[in-house]
């Protein structure tokens, strides 16, 4: 092989790995500096969700077993 295009290959793959761990190194600064929920805030999300889960729909309305809203 033509040493010049050797060289050329070699210089084009260095840069190419250099460029690549720049990005990587962007994205890793761009990671540390979104803030991160507490755990405390993701325990109470989860909660809520939970509980919004197993809650009845609507609190108003009666039960139909009961017979609420017959007149006695």
């Amino acid at each position: 092989m033509d040493p010049t295009i050797q060289r050329n290959l070699v210089h084009t793959h260095i840069a190419d790995l250099q460029a690549e761990a720049a990005a990587e190194r962007l994205v890793r600064t761009t990671r540390a500096t979104v803030p991160r929920p507490s755990v405390r805030t993701a325990v109470g999300r989860r909660l809520v969700a939970i509980g919004t889960a197993i809650a009845p729909a609507q609190l108003d309305e009666p039960c139909p077993e009961t017979g609420a809203g017959q007149p006695a």
